[in-house]
């Protein structure tokens, strides 16, 4: 029986849709907005923390600066995005700054604790493969700051279902525990170029600082790598040898001592295989270097460069190995390559 009335339909709420759709609206949504939904609906909130959907980045940089800390993520559906947190207290004292696009300022009076809630969340929310993943601090003034992040880290790693998978890892480092803190906790079978980079100090870089890398040679994640660069520390003999790095393509490492022998075993390894391609090679102290500059020959030295070079054939091969050498900066090169090379140069077969 029509009684005349009208039944008024009521909207369905977002967090009655189905779950298949529910699923759906998230894989289509980047960090952005998936952070927006969470803070605008508590039932959201839950649905998001419980089902955890792939941020899909594609890099993430965390930073511990003068000014704080930052966050920036790259990923396909945006170019780049910067959250810097700020204690709101700090009186900035120079001129206005001016927007940039895609850059957020987060001013708390407990600055960290707010990043670090960020931090655990994006990666814990990370699920895909990144191309790049850096943990970094800016000066020495604040490793307390940096130790406590990568503590958080830490933990929060451990407790992923799946190591999170990135293929160039980047860090501050001032010895092995910090680097063995993070690198066991990643995907080993993803990691392809590590990076141990260096802490300010009051304005300049240190560079007489030590780095045992006795248990990181040791890890899957070391002997899987292509590239490696540690170009500030120093790496003593009884940490480490020349040849732990020769099945990497790409090298940039600093010894406090190389011999003519360690050069040898270089050289011999750019010509028996095709893993190494270019090795930056610094010192502090070269036992025998006559030796080995005896046995390359004659140099070329280019009028008013101190660079010594020395271009070797390879058999059966069209690349050409060249050798530089620069005594004022302690540093010997070899790079595997197609050079275009003058016609008087020889090229030693």
């Amino acid at each position: 029986m029509n009684t005349g009335q009208t039944i008024m339909s009521t909207p369905a709420s977002l967090l009655e849709m189905p779950d298949v759709v529910m699923k759906r609206i998230l894989n289509y949504s980047d960090i952005k907005t998936i952070f927006t939904l969470r803070r605008v609906c508590h039932g959201f909130r839950e649905y998001i923390d419980s089902k955890k959907p792939d941020l899909a980045l594609t890099s993430i940089c965390f930073h511990v600066t003068s000014n704080g800390f930052s966050c920036e993520m790259v990923s396909n559906t945006f170019n780049h995005l910067k959250i810097r947190y700020m204690d709101r207290r700090l009186i900035y004292l120079g001129p206005p700054r001016e927007p940039v696009e895609n850059e957020y300022l987060l001013k708390s009076e407990n600055p960290m604790e707010l990043f670090l809630e960020d931090v655990g969340r994006i990666l814990t929310h990370q699920k895909s493969s990144l191309s790049f993943l850096s943990f970094t601090v800016q000066y020495m003034r604040y490793i307390p700051e940096y130790t406590r992040l990568l503590e958080f880290i830490k933990n929060i790693l451990e407790t992923r279902n799946t190591p999170l998978r990135a293929v160039s890892f980047r860090m501050s480092a001032l010895e092995q525990d910090e680097v063995m803190q993070m690198l066991p906790l990643l995907d080993a079978s993803h990691i392809s170029n590590i990076q141990i980079v260096e802490t300010i100090i009051n304005s300049y870089v240190r560079t007489d600082k030590f780095l045992e890398i006795d248990r990181i040679i040791g890890l899957d994640h070391f002997k899987n790598a292509k590239a490696w660069e540690s170009p500030v520390f120093t790496i003593r003999s009884n940490f480490g040898k020349i040849d732990d790095f020769f099945h990497f393509e790409s090298v940039v490492v600093r010894f406090e001592s190389i011999s003519a022998r360690d050069l040898n075993l270089l050289k011999e390894a750019f010509f028996t295989t095709s893993t190494c391609n270019q090795f930056d090679l610094h010192y502090k102290h070269f036992t025998n270097g006559h030796q080995f500059i005896q046995i390359l020959g004659e140099p070329i030295l280019e009028e008013g460069s101190f660079v010594n070079k020395w271009y070797f054939g390879i058999p059966n091969s069209s690349d050409v190995i060249l050798i530089a050498y620069t005594e004022p900066y302690r540093q010997i090169q070899f790079i595997r390559g197609e050079w275009i090379i003058p016609d008087d140069v020889v090229v030693v077969e």
